[in-house]
């Protein structure tokens, strides 16, 4: 019997320690924290989220081989496993809920709109605008307009379930030449505060819609016997600055290109808070500023970024911002109250009583702090200090950065793919030219397949170098194909040579797999500056369309025309054609100068900008630096008889 139980008792002992290493792994596998609003892969399993040890197969039989020892089982669990572009650390929990955040992004923000924000992953705490309170923008799937938020918080780190939030948005800045908004693309994840800092006008002012069915006029003084100057449309949306004390009139700001003021009957305009919110006003009253800000909504921000807590090794918080693809220029954001121009893409944080961080990932960014510009580059860091109000309070310093860093962060949910691993924009062992006209590009070897430039549904430019200062070659159309025979990296973005000699930039085309190893080449010399031929004075001249050819040096014609009211000003002589270097002079008569039009007379180009105009003046004298088409048009109320008189000077 004792050698019975011996034996008992030695076999259930392998038993146990055959059994062992399976009871620990079975303790290991399963997570635990609190499950998340997302799919988390723990490193255990390659198809399931929430391993077990159902189907597997019987643990192997006990040898001196198998048996794992307790310093052996250490250094593997203390292993990294790959996920993404990056290395995920020991502890795969809060990595994955990164990565898997990413991903959630990508599907549930897929059509967030310009001007909107999406919560792709997480929750938002949000404050709204006074006209927007009782709006929603908290959880994964909420989407909103950008303006009705005055702040947005995103929460991560902190959260009881390590969740990680991710906010898709597109913001409208302007460009540096003054342009129309441009769409930009702006990612937030981890723990970020964004506030809306740019200014508005208000209390002044507020916007009305017409809802008189047949439209509305719009009159010069507040009554029935005022001027009908202006005619609005039903539906259409005014500024509205003010109201008459017996709440019969509103002042609005007339919606053309003259701008001016009218008055308009209040009842058949709503008013966007309700007419008593407009100050009482009369006909003498001054007019309010509503110059527009040099910055607009969400176009000023003040950032908040917090690094990740200790025990979540993963990328910092932050924000990406992109420039859109061809912009000739740069993008303008004041964040911080220091002004960024970018023209590429950059991830920036901030943090109270610390620095501003600005990684330009792509291109170039222009920094202006306290009036002062710095130029940082693709591969470099510019770095302000912060006070704890959030404002600059120093200079800015810029180092190097190394692109692969970067690798980890979400730059897939941008609209243009960034190429991280080619930081350099110039290579030392470039091929030298070949032959006069261009640089030769050696054949790419090793090569199974040709690199293949597809324009895809427009027509793309191809150029006679890396730079949209070179000239346009030739265009190509869509679906045309093109091959790649070199590459180049010029502030971050990757131009390719042609077979053809031209080059066309990798997020114009459709690139195909091969041409990410064809081979560095040399830019061709940057294009001289393109001089401005002087205006041959024989050649100057002024012709109307109803007045005919005026003959120069002083050839002079009049006419006149009378106002009917249906518009604060009217046009004399037609079109006009001035040919380049021709000097004008345009005199007028009679009439009165309309607040509204804010000039005597004005000369219109064709796509209604204004090329100059006399304010007070009843003279305007312009010198047309190129053969330009425009319409002269003259201040002028109902009846007003209007004389104007066109000199031809001469060459200017």
């Amino acid at each position: 019997m004792r050698i019975k139980r011996h034996y008992l008792a030695l076999g259930l002992g392998i038993l146990i320690m055959a059994l062992l290493p399976w009871v620990v792994i079975a303790q290991d596998a399963q997570p635990t924290i609190t499950p998340t609003p997302i799919p988390v892969d723990d490193g255990s399993q390659d198809d399931s989220a929430a391993p077990s040890l159902e189907g597997v197969a019987p643990p192997p039989a006990v040898t001196e081989e198998s048996v794992v020892s307790p310093a052996a089982t250490q250094s593997v669990e203390a292993d990294t496993t790959s996920i993404g572009n990056g290395v995920v650390p020991s502890s795969p929990v809060c990595p994955t809920l990164v990565e898997e955040s990413f991903t959630a992004t990508e599907f549930v923000c897929e059509g967030v709109g310009t001007g909107e924000a999406c919560i792709g992953n997480g929750t938002v705490e949000a404050i709204f605008g006074a006209a927007d309170t009782g709006a929603v923008f908290a959880n994964t799937g909420d989407t909103i307009r950008l303006t009705s938020l005055e702040e947005l918080s995103l929460r991560s780190t902190s959260t009881a379930n390590g969740v990680w939030t991710v906010v898709n948005a597109r913001i409208e800045l302007n460009s540096t030449d003054g342009a129309i908004p441009v769409d930009v693309p702006l990612l937030m994840f981890g723990d970020v505060t964004l506030s809306d800092t740019g200014q508005i006008a208000s209390g002044v002012a507020q916007n009305g819609t017409v809802i008189a069915g047949r439209g509305l006029n719009v009159r010069r003084t507040p009554g029935n016997d005022g001027v009908l100057i202006w005619q609005l449309d039903a539906g259409e949306q005014v500024l509205a600055t003010g109201i008459t004390s017996d709440r019969q009139w509103i002042r609005i700001q007339i919606p053309s290109r003259f701008s001016g003021i009218g008055w308009a009957y209040a009842p058949f305009i709503e008013v966007d808070g309700g007419s008593d919110s407009l100050p009482f006003v009369t006909a003498s009253s001054p007019l309010p500023n509503l110059t527009p800000p040099e910055f607009g909504p969400m176009q000023s921000v003040e950032l908040l970024t917090a690094n990740n807590a200790p025990d979540c090794n993963a990328i910092d918080s932050g924000i990406l911002l992109q420039s859109p693809s061809g912009l000739p220029d740069k993008v303008r954001i004041l964040i911080n109250n220091v002004e960024i121009q970018l023209n590429g893409t950059a991830h920036i944080q901030a943090q109270a009583d610390g620095v501003m961080t600005i990684n330009v990932l792509e291109g170039e960014a222009s920094l202006i702090v306290s009036g002062a510009t710095t130029i940082v580059s693709v591969g470099n860091r510019a770095t302000v200090s912060l006070n704890s109000n959030l404002q600059p309070s120093g200079t800015v310093q810029v180092s190097s950065i190394t692109l692969s860093d970067f690798l980890d962060l979400p730059t897939r949910l941008l609209p243009r793919q960034i190429m991280l691993g080619t930081a350099s924009t110039t290579t030392s062992d470039a091929p030298a030219p070949t032959q006069a006209t261009g640089f030769g590009t050696p054949a790419p070897t090793n090569t199974p397949e040709a690199c293949t430039l597809t324009a895809r549904d427009s027509v793309r430019n191809m150029r006679t170098g890396p730079s949209t200062d070179y000239a346009i070659a030739r265009v190509l159309q869509p679906n045309e194909s093109v091959t790649g025979i070199g590459q180049v990296n010029i502030l971050g973005f990757v131009w390719y040579q042609t077979t053809e000699g031209g080059w066309v930039r990798f997020d114009s085309v459709e690139v195909s797999a091969p041409c990410t190893s064809l081979s560095v080449v040399a830019a061709p010399p940057p294009p001289e500056p393109t001089a401005i031929p002087t205006p041959d004075a024989s050649s100057v001249g002024l012709n109307s369309s109803l007045l005919g050819d005026v003959a120069c040096p002083d050839g002079r014609v009049t006419a006149s025309a009378s106002s009917d009211g249906s518009d604060i000003s009217i046009a004399i002589g037609g079109t006009w054609t001035a040919q380049a270097a021709t000097t004008v002079t345009f005199t007028t008569q009679g009439g009165q100068l309309r607040p509204e039009f804010g000039d005597y007379i004005q000369i219109v180009a064709e796509d209604g900008s204004i090329i100059a105009r006399s304010s007070e003046g009843r003279q305007l004298q312009v010198t047309f630096a190129q053969t330009t088409v425009f319409v002269a048009r003259f201040s002028a109320a109902n009846g007003d008889l209007i004389v104007m008189e066109a000199v031809c000077n001469g060459a200017g």
